[in-house]
C-alpha cells in the first residue's frame, strides 16, 4: 500500500505503577512496529518495583516519562496529555501488546481514510495474566456502533449492566483534537465509560477494526476494582447523562451486594420457618383453593 507523504503521527499513553513484569513486552511490541511515526508517554505512579528500571532502559526511545504519586491511571493518564503532540492518542496497557508489527499501520490508515473518524476501537484477545493463554476474543457490534453514530438515545438499549462489551481503553485511539481540553475524572474507577458516553453526546463519530490488534491481560482497575465502586461510578455516569430515572433502569438491582445478601440470607430464613411449620405458600393456595371451592358450590 503507498503511504502518503506525511502521515499521522501517533502519540501512546502508558500509565504504569509495578508494572515491572509486563511492561518491557508492551514496550518492544510497540517499537518492533512498522510504523516508527510514534511517541511513547509513560507516566508512572512511583512504582517501588523495577518499573522506573525498565523505562530507564528504553529512555533513548521515550518521548516524555515521569515517576510521581498518582491517585489511579486516570490521574496518570490527564498527566500524560500534557505531553502529547501527535494527531492520534492511543492509551496503552502496560500489562497488554501488540499481535502482530502492523498494529499501529491500521490505526492511522483508518484515521488518514476517513477524516470524520474521531474514535477508533479494535477487536481484543482477553489472555490469562500468567500463561498467556487466550481466553476469549472481546468482539464489537456493529449495531452498537450504527447507534452511536446516529447520536440519540437509542445507545440506551445496548447497555448491558451499565457498560459496552469490547469498548476499553484497551484498543481505543482519538483523534486529538476531538478531546482537546478534556479530563479524565480521577475518582471514576471506569473513566473510560464516562469518556465514551462523553464523545457520543459530544456528536462524534465512531468505527472500529473487526479483528484483534492486542492482547490484553485481565486485572485491569475496573476488573478489579470492588462490584459496590464500579456499580456506583456506572450509575453516576449514567446519571449524568441520561437523567436519574433511566439510570435508575439501567442499574443492574441483581447484582446488588444488598439485594444479593437479601437473596442468600433471605431464603435461609424462609427455609427455617418452612421447617419448623411455618409455610405461608402452602397456607396461601389451601386458603385460595377453599375461596374457590365455596363460590363453586
Amino acid at each position: 500500500m503507498t503511504q502518503p507523504d506525511i502521515m499521522l503521527k501517533l502519540s501512546i499513553i502508558i500509565p504504569t505503577y509495578n508494572s515491572g513484569e509486563f511492561l518491557e513486552q508492551a514496550l518492544l511490541s510497540i517499537y518492533n512496529q512498522t510504523n516508527k511515526n510514534f511517541e511513547f508517554i509513560i507516566v508512572d505512579g512511583k512504582s517501588t518495583h523495577n518499573t522506573v528500571d525498565i523505562i530507564q532502559k528504553y529512555n533513548s526511545s521515550i518521548h516524555s516519562w515521569i515517576s510521581e504519586k498518582d491517585s489511579s491511571p486516570a490521574d496518570g493518564t490527564n498527566k500524560a496529555l500534557k505531553y502529547v503532540t501527535g494527531d492520534i492518542i492511543t492509551f496503552f496497557g502496560a500489562d497488554d501488546y501488540y499481535i502482530d508489527t502492523t498494529a499501529l499501520d491500521q490505526i492511522t490508515n483508518e484515521f488518514e481514510n476517513n477524516p470524520r473518524l474521531d474514535l477508533l476501537f479494535s477487536n481484543i484477545n482477553s489472555i490469562n495474566r500468567k500463561t498467556d493463554e487466550i481466553i476469549s476474543l472481546v468482539k464489537n457490534d456493529a449495531e452498537l456502533f450504527a447507534s452511536f453514530n446516529r447520536h440519540d438515545d437509542s445507545i440506551i438499549q445496548h447497555i448491558k449492566v451499565g457498560y459496552f462489551t469490547g469498548l476499553v481503553f484497551a484498543g481505543m485511539s482519538v483523534r486529538t483534537s476531538s478531546m482537546a481540553n478534556f479530563q479524565f475524572d480521577i475518582s471514576n474507577v471506569v473513566p473510560d465509560y464516562e469518556f465514551i458516553l462523553y464523545m457520543w453526546r459530544k456528536g462524534c463519530h465512531f468505527h472500529y477494526i473487526d479483528h484483534p490488534l492486542l492482547n490484553v491481560r485481565q486485572g485491569g482497575v475496573s476488573q478489579t476494582a470492588k462490584t459496590r465502586l464500579v456499580l456506583r461510578d456506572r450509575f453516576l455516569v449514567n446519571k449524568k447523562f441520561f437523567g436519574l430515572l433511566t439510570a435508575i433502569k439501567l442499574y443492574p438491582w441483581g447484582s446488588s451486594p444488598f439485594i444479593q445478601y437479601c437473596r442468600i440470607h433471605g431464603f435461609t430464613f424462609m427455609r427455617y420457618l418452612h421447617n419448623h411449620g411455618f409455610r405461608p405458600l402452602l397456607w396461601a393456595r389451601t386458603v385460595i383453593s377453599c375461596m374457590s371451592s365455596r363460590r363453586k358450590s
